[in-house]
């Protein structure tokens, strides 16, 4: 019986000691990993201040401090390596990004640098345009300078009055049934009225209840009446009614717009974003290429790079001349891009980390386009007695009627 109370213990003695040796083995083959992982990140970027032969130890320990409750799970065997490696390189590339509790670069505030107001990109956008298109007849306006800074908005001479054009993408173009409490729902019309008369037993009143929608695009055009500036008409013509209206009286005609460029990111993308990055970087600049591609770098190379993001996030005709960039119409005028880049750090949505990213702003000009069937932007023309002709595109229908329908109602 001895005997057997003996071999039981040495079994136990010996599955204990199995098991500390596998978890040691363990512990020291996700200890080469993260050594092995470190090295290659820093191989891979070079430039990075964060990654580099000096903070081997601080990255491990941080790494290490990441991965703790892994290591401290009762039954770690190697079977649990492959769900920890992708935690450990996810933890390399956070420090990689400059992600932590505090902020490396400035912080950006979104909602006073980032968002803005629809009034102040027409605004603005408005008199970058003309003053190209002054530039372009030998004119120095520099009406943009003088608007932009908004002190001096109320003496600045700038006698313009910008239209802003904003889509609803949320209005449905469906032809609606009349109110419950309409009239056409709650009044009954004789039989005889329906036989002798059909649809003209209906009253014009009945006709001015009906809530029908006759356009298929659906938009809204704000004027901007800065610095006490007044028009003398504002008309909207068809395609046809406003090519009619040009080389009459022309101050300025306005055939496209100076955009900002905004993030195309979907949804989703967004979301998963490191706080509102999107909207900061909308050229998903890395801060690799940051530090190799602008960093240091003449503004010819930078310019070089930026035709390269912009043709990726698919702003047409785009060149290049020295330092400058322009976009093309297709009339051939070239039309500079306005550009301005800044190492900054966003906050996480829960403000309670930070990473480096790069604050983006570009501004490039953006023909109206005739023939399309998305683009709802129509040109503008500006006359010399002060009136505002606006081309409209919307595409109307003048088929509003009523149909007799007959139904059975059964008790």
């Amino acid at each position: 019986m001895k005997i057997k109370k003996i071999i039981t213990i040495l079994l136990i003695v010996a599955a204990a000691t199995s098991y500390a040796d596998e978890r040691t083995d363990t512990i020291k083959t996700i200890d080469k990993e993260i050594d092995k992982a470190i090295n290659k990140a820093i191989e891979e970027d070079s430039t990075n201040p964060y990654l580099n032969q000096a903070r081997i130890k601080a990255i491990k320990d941080q790494v290490l401090a990441a991965i703790k409750k892994d290591l401290d799970e009762p039954g770690l065997t190697r079977l649990d390596i492959p769900e920890i490696l992708p935690k450990i390189n996810k933890e390399i590339k956070k420090i990689g990004d400059g992600i932590g509790p505090k902020n490396n670069f400035r912080i950006i505030q979104e909602s006073k640098e980032v968002i803005q107001p629809i009034e102040k990109t027409a605004y603005e956008g408005f008199l970058r345009v003309v003053d190209a298109l002054n530039k372009m007849n030998g004119i120095k306006s520099n009406y943009w300078e003088k608007g932009n800074l908004k002190a001096q908005r109320t003496h600045n001479g700038v006698d313009l009055v910008p239209i802003a054009h904003e889509v609803d993408s949320n209005v449905e173009s469906t032809r609606k049934t009349p109110h419950t409490d309409s009239k056409v729902n709650r009044n009954s019309t004789a039989l005889t009225d329906l036989a002798e008369k059909g649809i003209g037993a209906f009253s014009k009143e009945y006709y001015s209840e009906l809530p029908y929608q006759n356009s298929d695009q659906f938009y809204e055009k704000r004027f901007y009446f800065g610095a006490g500036n007044t028009v003398k008409d504002i008309i909207f013509l068809d395609k046809d009614k406003f090519s009619s209206e040009l080389n009459k009286n022309d101050k300025y005609y306005i055939e496209g717009e100076y955009k900002l460029l905004t993030t195309n990111a979907s949804d989703v993308e967004r979301a998963n974003a490191f706080g509102a990055e999107k909207e900061v970087n909308p050229l998903d600049i890395t801060m690799k290429e940051y530090r190799t591609r602008i960093e240091g770098k003449s503004k010819t190379e930078i310019s070089a790079f930026l035709k390269e993001k912009l043709t990726q996030k698919n702003i047409p005709n785009v060149v290049q001349e020295g330092e400058e960039l322009y976009t093309v119409d297709d009339k051939g005028r070239k039309w500079k891009v306005d550009w301005s880049l800044e190492p900054v750090s966003v906050e996480s949505g829960s403000k309670d980390e930070y990473k480096d990213s790069v604050f983006t702003t570009i501004h490039y000009y953006s023909p109206f386009d005739d023939n399309s069937t998305t683009d709802s932007r129509g040109k503008l023309l500006y006359t010399k007695n002060g009136s505002i002709y606006a081309q409209d595109k919307n595409r109307y229908t003048d088929d509003v009627s009523l149909s007799l329908v007959e139904t059975e109602t059964k008790f």
